[in-house]
């Protein structure tokens, strides 16, 4: 880990229960029973008709005086995605956000193409660090969900990728939630625009028939 991700401030949040990706396995003759695989997927991408997603992460708070500044969080706007395909057991309300609506576990496949830059456009010329992570709607993280990437070239495009397995219960809702953390190198700490080119959401389970 680098020194500025040991900098960091992770007192503050709440996990929850997750496991990593790498394997899961299902067992498809459970108690003699047919099994069903379950999928879904929310998209967001470019079309001729909108524009890239643009949030505004404002510098926040300063939580270590005088050297490290932390976004409020921000989550996806309404109508975010373009396309979803529910399921009777999850729905996308609002399209940006997913609900539960039966006990189960799911695995998480997203990906989230970005860049960072000042709020105007601009380079910056500090250390800043986007953390995205699921989250359920009482603000608790799963902590198989949380990936952080440290950016210290303005503009450079990349990529977040969260891969995990979460046991979720009926009426969950799971956002992503987007922070930003930046020191004060150069004294160009400031608000942050994240610009989003594309998501893919996508979930597997499994349900007995």
């Amino acid at each position: 880990m680098s020194e500025f991700l040991n900098r960091m401030d992770y007192d503050d949040v709440m996990f929850v229960e997750g496991e990593p990706t790498a394997p899961i396995l299902f067992n498809f003759t459970t108690g003699g029973t047919n099994a069903l695989l379950l999928h879904s997927n929310a998209e967001f991408y470019r079309t001729e008709f909108n524009t890239n997603l643009a949030l505004n992460l404002a510098e926040g708070v300063d939580i270590s005086p005088g050297t490290i500044y932390r976004s409020p969080d921000v989550f996806l706007p309404i109508n975010a995605f373009n396309s979803v395909s529910p399921t009777d057991e999850i729905a996308f309300p609002d399209m940006n956000r997913i609900n539960i609506l039966a006990n189960q576990e799911l695995v998480h496949d997203l990906r989230i193409q970005f860049k960072l830059t000042k709020t105007d456009g601009t380079q910056y010329e500090n250390r800043r660090e986007l953390r995205t992570t699921l989250v359920k709607d009482n603000g608790t993280v799963y902590n198989a969900a949380f990936v952080a990437h440290n950016l210290s070239e303005t503009g450079t495009h990349d990529n977040a990728f969260i891969k995990c397995k979460i046991g979720h219960l009926i009426d969950d809702t799971v956002k992503i939630r987007f922070q930003l953390v930046q020191d004060t190198r150069n004294g160009d700490n400031s608000d942050t625009r994240l610009t989003i080119f594309r998501i893919s959401w996508m979930l597997f389970g499994i349900k007995n028939v």
